[in-house]
């Protein structure tokens, strides 16, 4: 794991028994953390700012590089024993502000991403802020996951992504 910008600002804790060799980190700002279970093997670039936290479980496959671009304290927890296909990316925030003229307020605040155990999410899947994905699912190639998809063993796909099929399981 290469990690570049502010190294002060990130924590970085990662079990023995994964391997991280084709990790590379950017921190930016202060606060940031990032945790890696046991038994892992992943490629990625990993982009956090500003207290961004990306917790991955156990027994996490890539099969190629992730994308994690997490802003503004955003996070990203991602549960044990899932597999992902290349090219997978989760964006937990917009990174740029947008506002309501009349009111000034905020309109699209950053919001976690929750990854469920046993989980499989198919080549260039796009997961954004607020999305979450229950246990022993599976998520489409191609998808856009926006929703919260909590109930377990379900088929995700789609742009957007929605629930094509229930009561599934999958093997590797």
């Amino acid at each position: 794991m290469k990690v570049e910008g502010n190294q002060s600002g990130i924590k970085v804790e990662v079990d023995a028994t994964t391997k991280t060799d084709g990790i590379r980190v950017i921190s930016v700002g202060e606060g940031n953390e990032i945790s890696i279970g046991k038994n892992c093997r992943i490629q990625g670039h990993f982009y956090l700012a500003n207290g961004a936290c990306l917790r991955i479980g156990d027994s996490l496959t890539c099969t190629s590089r992730i994308l994690c671009h997490l802003h503004e304290g955003s996070s990203v927890e991602i549960g044990d024993n899932c597999l992902f296909a290349s090219e997978v990316s989760f964006r937990p925030s917009d990174a740029h502000k947008i506002f309501d003229l009349e009111t000034n307020a905020r309109v699209n605040n950053p919001s976690p991403i929750r990854i469920g155990d046993r989980v499989w999410i198919g080549e260039n899947a796009l997961v954004l802020k607020g999305a979450s994905v229950g246990n022993d699912s599976v998520v489409g190639a191609r998808s856009v996951v926006s929703g919260r998809f909590d109930k377990a063993n379900c088929l995700i796909a789609g742009q957007p992504a929605r629930i094509v099929r229930e009561g599934i399981r999958w093997e590797a």
